[in-house]
């Protein structure tokens, strides 16, 4: 797995075997990041990545620019992961890992987010109380964006204050 655009364009991301961890395919990745980019400057932005995995969606968004980014993985072998790499792309200083359940960390975190990176499992019944507690909670800030990457067969509620701005197929994803 590599990042696609930024100053760490062309680098490496390790991943591990683990059931139910699917990364996002350079493809997807690159894609979903050229539509980010038509509407975020990411210069400077604070990014929260969800169901991080690998951390592949928040490094790319560091890469591009971000300021930071907070990790929210639940699986502690996978959040060590995601701090190794962190490590070997010389960004743990702009990077935070949080082993927590996702819907906790939104009930609990006290912080504000312009993009809000979530790619649950696929199998998982959480989208909508996911997409409903991300503005309940206001972690979105004014003008800030949701990008929520699921199963095809899935169509999410839009929460009440957002607004879906687009909506791509890529296989079943």
């Amino acid at each position: 797995m590599r990042i696609i655009a930024g100053e760490l364009g062309g680098r490496t991301i390790k991943s591990h075997e683990r059931a139910g961890l699917r990364p996002t395919t350079d493809r997807v990745r690159e894609s979903v990041f050229n539509m980010l980019t038509s509407r975020i400057d990411f210069d400077q932005i604070d990014v929260l990545d969800l169901f991080a995995g690998t951390g592949a969606l928040g490094i790319e968004s560091l890469s591009r620019g971000a300021a930071r980014c907070t990790f929210v993985e639940s699986d502690r072998r996978t959040a060590m992961l995601i701090e190794e790499n962190l490590r070997a792309l010389d960004l743990a200083d702009r990077g935070r890992v949080n082993v927590h359940d996702a819907l906790k960390f939104i009930a609990e975190t006290d912080q504000t987010f312009d993009l809000v990176l979530a790619d649950p499992p696929y199998a998982a019944t959480i989208f909508d109380q996911l997409v409903h507690d991300a503005f309940a909670r206001s972690i979105v800030r004014e003008n800030g964006l949701v990008l929520l990457e699921h199963s095809s067969a899935l169509q999410p509620r839009v929460a009440a204050g957002s607004t879906i701005l687009a909506h791509r197929t890529f296989g079943d994803t």
